[in-house]
């Protein structure tokens, strides 16, 4: 977030094509092509940023998902649908540096959650708590398993009813697989990205859940069970918005950009 126009400047050759992928437009940049790909955003927020001749890909749209959520999107889990809840996401990112993961396990034992629900915790390798949850999977009252370094997240969440996770590129993935969701934010990005998610997918945003976390992620968790047992229809405008074809958009953006 530290690099503009002035390092455009300096570190690209003469006559090279430059892309650059920003999500904050409060700077200006020296490129020939511009992603934005967050929910929110307007074409208009990077006049005077970039120059005239670039060309600007705004919106999730243009969502770098990987292929196979283009490809399962329509698999998306619809089991939730007039039914209990069968099984719960959990994912805080692949570090989770302040332990996050845990403040959502224990909320969820504050939960009467349906009988048989299994929790699926995905985390990364070389998350600073990892082994402190691998630890504790025998002390939760619901079936936990927790998944490291997940390649196939696409699938998993076609199995899904609700998914808990920190807003971050994940919630366009989970949108375009229609799966319900409860957005955690811990940054005023993140906050942002999850309000603007949820105006267009089945998601619930806890705004204040880090004064109490595992009590107010537990009062969340109520309410988003309670509107998924009262649902009576499936809710497709975050995976028509989101189709999972945004990757191939900016890679023809490349190209267009490239042959001029």
């Amino acid at each position: 977030y530290a690099f503009d126009a002035r390092w455009h400047r300096a570190v690209v050759p003469t006559g090279t094509r430059l892309m650059v992928i920003d999500d904050l437009a409060d700077r200006p940049h020296a490129c020939d092509l511009l992603l934005d790909q967050n929910l929110g955003r307007k074409y208009s927020d990077y006049d005077g940023l970039v120059p005239d001749e670039c060309t600007r890909l705004i919106g999730p749209q243009f969502a770098l998902l990987r292929q196979e959520f283009q490809q399962l999107r329509l698999v998306g889990s619809t089991r939730h649908h007039g039914s209990s809840v069968s099984r719960i996401l959990v994912t805080m990112g692949g570090i989770d540096s302040r332990n996050n993961v845990r403040d959502v396990l224990e909320a969820l034992c504050l939960c009467e959650l349906p009988f048989g629900v299994q929790v699926t915790v995905v985390m990364g390798a070389n998350a600073p708590y990892l082994g402190q949850i691998q630890a504790r999977l025998h002390l939760f009252p619901f079936g936990t398993e927790v998944l490291v370094d997940v390649d196939d997240m696409a699938q998993l969440m076609t199995r899904c009813d609700l998914a808990i996770t920190a807003s971050g590129m994940i919630t366009y993935e989970l949108a375009c697989m229609g799966i319900p969701m409860l957005l955690l934010p811990v940054s005023d990005i993140q906050r942002r990205v999850a309000r603007e998610v949820a105006r267009i997918a089945q998601a619930h945003v806890a705004e204040d859940w880090l004064s109490d976390p595992v009590v107010q992620i537990a009062s969340e968790i109520k309410t988003c069970l309670r509107d998924l047992e009262n649902q009576k229809s499936v809710d497709t405008s975050s995976r028509n918005l989101i189709s999972g074809m945004g990757a191939f958009e900016v890679l023809r953006s490349i190209m267009a950009v490239c042959i001029v």
